[in-house]
């Protein structure tokens, strides 16, 4: 009777676990559901054996996770998503597996440390995708993210899996009055310092260097379609036929013309910078030269600040054998109100999979304005790096400009993810985003203006933009908070292997 209770009581933490972080995925995410999964996923551990909780978890997390997650990933085969999916999961699932086989050799007191410090040990190591798929993306308490500007995403995902043991220690000690006191005021202090400095750092005098009226120019979702099948024409033309793509060119030039008219527009309303969304028209690379030039000449009789961002077709520059390769670049060109170019800048960091594969990476350095705005750019997926992102702090800058290409599944977590490179980075945002939500925040991520380019239909993005840096702990230091949890986590594991050592060696005496 007693056994049946015991996997009754077991089964429960687990459905418990399942149903919290089925919620705590997808794109809209109950940050509630995201705190408290780890709770019951790691209470199922704990009174389980570390083996059969590990067999049992992970084939039932992976299907929890394709359920919440489904439409996010870009894996064009069932089976390529199946198989990340199961190694983020089985991945995600070590601290689960360590701290059921270490933590009771350890004392109390480190104890709560070994499954939080594992947990941030193994993303950081594992963050080849940068911060996508990190559950702190899944938060949207302001005061509560503003810890990234301390600690990176990582003190988020700290805090989250520290609950989990510390929940777990008062369960476990829950007929110990004192302990419990203890572990429970311990968890509230820590709580009220991150929220206290979340409200101050809010309400503090910020005094940027100036502001501007910028707007965000994304197309209606109807023509993504179009822009896609434009790509899909050019990847696979043939280059002994260039007549092939003579339409693409016409229609392709056309639409520049129509977005230089939509930037003119604004300038004409009083704004001052006018940003294209990612990849918003593709150029061959003999019109290049032309149409940046027509661009630079607009924004100059204009006095504007335009953000052209383009896909250029290496047509002249292709192999000439048909097929898959690097053939475009996907730029981000400002240009100042004088009609100089600021900068030019390519995109580095690469979706892997169809765009890895079709498009010419840039240097991996940001650029920076020579204006009092010290303006820079990213472009849509670069923003899911902090390490990457960090450069624009290091430059001073006062506004990143961040064209992005989404589409209607991640289109809220892209959207959040990018508003994190703000906060830790103590910079403006503007992000104009064809599919996805576009965004305008100021250094601390309160949104100032945001548009859903399903519902508002190509819409432009309009804010008043403070311009002006706020220097952060995390933009000086980096992933020092990364580097000593991992210090913690080995010095927990070590401890808990010497710890266990002795007590095999005491036990045979």
């Amino acid at each position: 009777m007693k056994n049946k209770k015991e996997v009754l009581l077991k089964t429960g933490w687990l459905l418990l676990g399942l149903v919290l972080l089925f919620f705590s995925g997808g794109d809209q995410p109950v940050g509630l559901a995201v705190w408290l999964a780890p709770v019951f996923i790691l209470r199922f551990f704990r009174e389980t054996s570390a083996l059969k909780a590990f067999l049992i978890a992970l084939p039932c997390m992976v299907a929890v996770e394709l359920i919440a997650n489904r439409g996010m990933t870009p894996f064009p085969s069932f089976k390529i998503l199946l198989f990340y999916t199961t190694l983020g999961v089985a991945f995600s699932l070590f601290p689960y597996l360590l701290d059921r086989i270490l933590n009771r050799s350890l004392p109390s007191g480190l104890r709560i440390f070994l499954f939080p410090s594992l947990a941030i040990s193994i993303s950081f190591f594992l963050g080849s995708f940068g911060t996508w798929g990190a559950k702190a993306n899944g938060m949207d308490d302001l005061a509560l993210l503003q810890l990234v500007s301390v600690t990176g995403i990582s003190g988020i995902l700290f805090l989250i899996y520290w609950t989990a043991a510390v929940a777990n220690e008062i369960w476990e000690h829950r007929g110990n009055w004192k302990v419990v006191r203890n572990l429970t005021a311990t968890f509230l202090i820590v709580l009220l310092l991150v929220y206290s400095y979340g409200f101050i750092r809010l309400r503090s005098d910020y005094q940027p260097r100036n502001s501007m009226l910028v707007a965000g120019i994304v197309h209606d979702p109807s023509l993504r379609d179009e822009l896609i099948s434009a790509f899909t024409v050019l990847v696979r033309s043939d280059p002994e036929k260039p007549g092939e793509t003579e339409d693409v060119r016409n229609s392709m030039k056309k639409l520049f013309h129509e977005l230089l008219s939509d930037s003119i527009a604004l300038a004409n309303s009083g704004f001052e910078i006018a940003v294209w969304s990612e990849g918003a028209v593709l150029l061959f690379e003999q019109d290049e030269e032309s149409m940046i030039k027509l661009a630079t000449e607009k924004a100059q009789e204009n006095e504007i600040y335009l953000g052209i961002s383009v896909a250029v077709y290496q047509n002249k520059s292709r192999s000439k054998k048909p097929g898959i390769q690097p053939l475009f670049k996907n730029k981000l060109i400002l240009i100042s109100p004088e009609g100089d170019i600021e900068w030019e800048y390519s995109k580095s960091i690469l979706v892997p999979g169809m765009e890895a594969a079709i498009t010419v990476p840039g240097d991996r350095i940001m650029k920076i304005s020579r204006s009092d705005a010290k303006i820079t750019g990213a472009i849509c997926y670069e923003m899911d790096f902090p390490h990457y992102i960090r450069q624009s702090a290091k430059m001073n800058a006062g506004l990143i400009l961040a064209p992005s290409n989404d589409w209607e599944a991640i289109k809220n977590t892209h959207a959040r993810m990018a508003r994190l490179r703000a906060i830790e980075n103590g910079i403006s945002l503007l992000r104009p985003a064809n599919g996805g939500v576009s965004i305008a925040t100021d250094p601390y991520g309160r949104i100032l203006s945001q548009v859903d380019n399903y519902i508002c239909k190509g819409a432009p993005l309009t804010a008043a933009m403070p311009i002006g840096p706020v220097p952060t702990i995390y933009s000086a230091l980096g992933d020092y908070f990364n580097w000593l949890g991992l210090i913690l986590s080995l010095s927990c594991v070590t401890l808990s292997i010497i710890f266990q050592v002795r007590e095999r060696k005491e036990k045979k005496e």
